[in-house]
């Protein structure tokens, strides 16, 4: 069974609260919840790793620190359990497939990926799973000595891949692939098929080389899944009307869940709840991820209680990140089991209170 060697000592009680989710039994809703034990702020601070790691760091030694991390600096209360989240940018689903990805250590919290002059069609034979790629070997080598480390007891979290059309849009740079929707939508079509066939083979190798058939899956979107789950999205989808979202990107997107059992979906931008409708009926969808984004009328979570409701009367979930009085506030007001409350919240007796509040309502 997944999970049986997670840190986290009441983990049959917590794997279960989360079996529960996923099969839309749970009755109460589910919190993960950082808690940091009493004078370790500092040192869970040191043993965190960076984002993103770089190609060819010591991934053994990021190992070492998280196992240290989370057997001397943290809590486990609510529904959170050990996992982390590895990446080398978000552009690098590209870089699997050649594209040259930049890193600057005057700026360590991201990467720039560096666009082909080559137009669309051009670049079809660059978009392929591509085995010996230096990038995507460097990713298993750090999946797999990580995992060797971590022997079951933490997750290494599903990729997050920015696929899809996000991913054409970084090979042709945004601006002229919105040019290419008007001027070869077929082969807009072709890119985003061969897209898709190549998310499958990416994840089926990373759920193996991370031994995630033996911990369970999370995702930079915290959860636990027993099964193989991910997080899917679209940032461009922003910019694109319904007519259009469903003829390029839903159907990346329900190609992209045939790889998995349970799916996320984040939703990134408050003028996307307009496509909600399309997106509400991917297959396999449990949640939505709500982030307003910017430009937002309001950025404060507590603001958007019409559009959770929306989403849950419809059978999905909501899973948010949100201030502690912010997840006491909209609880009182919805009171619905479907929900993921992700709150950073602090020390230890803190989080415990905050933690008894919430689940008294």
């Amino acid at each position: 069974m997944a999970g049986e060697k997670l840190m986290r000592p009441d983990m049959p009680a917590v794997k279960k609260h989360w079996n529960d989710f996923w099969e839309r039994k749970n009755t109460s809703p589910m919190l993960w919840l950082t808690a940091i034990k009493e004078g370790m702020a500092d040192e869970f601070q040191r043993l965190n790793m960076p984002y993103p790691q770089r190609p060819g760091d010591d991934y053994k030694e990021y190992a070492r620190n998280v196992l240290r991390n989370f057997a001397e600096c943290m809590a486990f209360v609510g529904d959170e359990v050990p996992a982390i989240n590895v990446s080398f940018g978000p552009d690098m689903f590209c870089g699997f497939m050649g594209q040259k990805i930049e890193y600057s250590d005057d700026s360590r919290g991201t990467s720039w990926s560096v666009r082909f002059e080559e137009e669309l069609e051009e670049l079809l034979p660059v978009i392929r799973f591509d085995a010996g790629n230096p990038m995507f070997r460097e990713m298993l080598k750090m999946h797999r000595e990580m995992a060797e480390e971590f022997d079951g007891r933490v997750i290494i979290g599903t990729l997050d891949y920015h696929s899809n059309w996000d991913a054409v849009c970084s090979l042709r740079d945004p601006v002229y692939a919105s040019m290419d929707l008007m001027t070869c939508p077929e082969t807009v079509k072709q890119a985003l098929a061969q897209v898709g066939d190549c998310y499958g083979e990416y994840f089926r190798r990373f759920y193996e080389a991370g031994n995630m058939a033996e911990t369970g899956t999370s995702c930079w979107v915290n959860v636990f899944c027993e099964k193989k789950y991910t997080t899917v999205n679209c940032d461009f989808i922003t910019l694109l009307g319904p007519e259009q979202a469903r003829e390029f990107v839903i159907p990346c997107l329900e190609k992209e869940l045939e790889s998995v059992d349970h799916a996320i979906y984040h939703l990134d931008g408050y003028t996307v709840t307009r496509l909600l409708p399309d997106i509400l009926k991917l297959p396999k969808l449990r949640a939505i991820n709500f982030v307003p984004g910017a430009g937002a009328p309001a950025d404060t979570t507590v603001y958007w209680l019409d559009t959770y409701r929306q989403i849950l009367d419809s059978g999905v979930g909501v899973q948010i990140f949100c201030a502690a009085g912010d997840a006491l506030e909209i609880h009182k007001a919805l009171k619905r089991p479907n929900m993921i409350y992700t709150v950073f919240g602090g020390d230890e007796a803190w989080v415990r209170n905050f933690y008894g509040e919430f689940m008294s309502i």
